[in-house]
């Protein structure tokens, strides 16, 4: 297997749990998973080419605290098929959608917002910073 150049993911929209997903939905993708626990099943069975799949994705501790921050609503992503997650603008409320999410929320009575629907975050190619050497630290 040829070594896959490393990524850093870049969440869309930069924020909450439709930014988790986001950063679900592209590793699923990366590992080609069709859930997250098809996906922790791979990695305890140390599947070589799903270890060597996660270990080219560079995600920061930021965006680790993000995902489990929001595990319960992003276990329930699936790339087959496709679930996302969808949050009203108007309440904050999140939930599952197949497709296309209402024009208007559903989820709580009287509120007028409009449900977004998370995507995948952008994959972005990862360029290792330089350390530094010991004149630069002076």
């Amino acid at each position: 297997m040829a070594a896959l150049k490393p990524v850093s993911l870049q969440p869309v929209p930069a924020e909450g749990p439709l930014a988790a997903a986001s950063l679900v939905t592209a590793l699923l993708k990366r590992c080609a998973s069709k859930s997250l626990e098809e996906l922790y099943a791979s990695v305890r069975a140390a599947d070589p080419k799903i270890i060597a799949k996660l270990t080219s994705v560079v995600v920061t501790e930021e965006q680790l605290e993000l995902i489990e921050s929001h595990g319960d609503i992003v276990a329930y992503l699936r790339t087959g098929p496709t679930t996302n997650i969808s949050q009203c603008d108007g309440c904050g409320k999140t939930t599952v959608v197949q497709g296309t999410p209402p024009k208007r929320c559903v989820l709580t009575l009287g509120c007028a917002g409009a449900p977004a629907k998370s995507g995948e975050a952008k994959r972005i190619p990862f360029v290792a910073e330089a350390p530094e050497t010991p004149a630069e630290a002076e």
